[in-house]
């Protein structure tokens, strides 16, 4: 915990000065080259637990995780549909078939195919995803709200696991508790609330379905820890680290954010 709060602080910080570049020269380039930077160390990790033995289908992987994210910015504000439809399996099917025709295509299993599939899905167009949601109207806000409801969320399971936390929450994960998971839900409600009043003060929603949201969002950020606590023990590895390994790795610091992005920019289409 210490050094996630010696590393994670000055990476919010910097994030966070991004964000501010991004606010005052009316811009989304310091993001959408954030994104693009995480979703190519997100993929460098799970392709060097997925596979292992596979040199080239992994190399395969980072323009793949690079293009989604670069074809999500092609597509802003007003093609979005075309990034999801289109685009995506174009970029997926390319680089697929470049890694095919370049390296160990006969040696390659359908597991392998499989893996390589998931992998750019879970690490290059999950995390695209968050060029829509910042491309709707208040999307800094949004982004930011997103990261706090998760985040903190993530910090109230901790701490209330390790003060009231009594029964295993499931086996892919033995630490974390059913406590800890209900105070991290009710951390992400407050969360959603407090960052309604502050950062999105004219929101046309009431607190019920604030607070609703928060909950999906909380739940849908412990999803994505345990998702990625299943991946690892499917590997056989204790840690993905390899980029900031003091912290745990990149996918251990964004695995949470995964789905409650794409989920958050669903609810505020169908609720716009």
């Amino acid at each position: 915990m210490r050094a996630r709060l010696m590393y994670g602080l000055p990476l919010s910080i910097g994030v966070l000065l991004l964000f501010w570049i991004d606010h005052i020269f009316a811009m989304a380039h310091c993001f959408t080259a954030l994104v693009a930077i995480v979703a190519v160390m997100a993929w460098i990790e799970f392709a060097a637990m997925a596979l292992p033995a596979r040199r080239g289908w992994r190399a395969a992987g980072v323009p793949a995780a690079a293009a989604l994210v670069g074809a999500a910015w092609c597509c802003l504000p007003a093609h979005m549909h075309l990034f999801h439809a289109a685009a995506v399996p174009a970029v997926m099917f390319a680089c697929l078939f470049a890694g095919a025709v370049r390296w160990d295509a006969a040696g390659a299993s359908f597991s392998d195919m499989a893996a390589w599939f998931a992998g750019v899905i879970y690490t290059g167009y999950l995390p695209a995803c968050f060029l829509q949601l910042r491309s709707l109207e208040d999307g800094e806000a949004l982004v930011l709200a997103c990261f706090l409801v998760v985040k903190l969320g993530d910090t109230g399971a901790y701490f209330t696991g390790r003060l009231l936390g009594r029964r295993p929450l499931c086996a892919v994960s033995p630490k974390k508790t059913v406590e800890g998971a209900l105070g991290g839900l009710a951390f992400s409600c407050a969360a959603a609330y407090g960052s309604a009043r502050l950062l999105l003060p004219d929101l046309p929603h009431g607190a019920g379905v604030v607070i609703g949201c928060g909950l999906v969002l909380g739940a849908l950020g412990q999803a994505g820890d345990l998702v990625e606590s299943f991946i690892k023990r499917a590997c056989g590895v204790k840690h993905s680290s390899i980029v900031f390994p003091e912290i745990g790795g990149v996918l251990d610091v964004i695995d949470s954010l995964l789905f409650a992005g794409p989920a958050l920019t669903i609810c505020m289409i169908a609720l716009s």
